[in-house]
């Protein structure tokens, strides 16, 4: 099998491993947004998810019977 490390794709200037020649055509990185919630918006949203649990544990038990 023949090696094809650091082969460009076709011609001089395609290559997936060399390094930008014009780094003004180089895009900056994606940056992830993450959101953080407050200390309160926290126990919201605990207290939102507990309840939605209840009410689901509550009608399973109630299918059951």
């Amino acid at each position: 099998m023949p090696n094809t490390q650091g082969m460009g794709a076709e011609g001089p200037d395609l290559s997936f491993t060399a390094p930008a020649r014009n780094h003004d055509e180089v895009g900056p990185m994606p940056v992830i947004e993450r959101t953080v919630f407050t200390p309160l918006e926290q126990l919201e949203l605990k207290a939102l998810i507990k309840e939605a649990l209840h009410e689901y544990i509550q009608e399973r038990a109630e299918k059951l019977q």
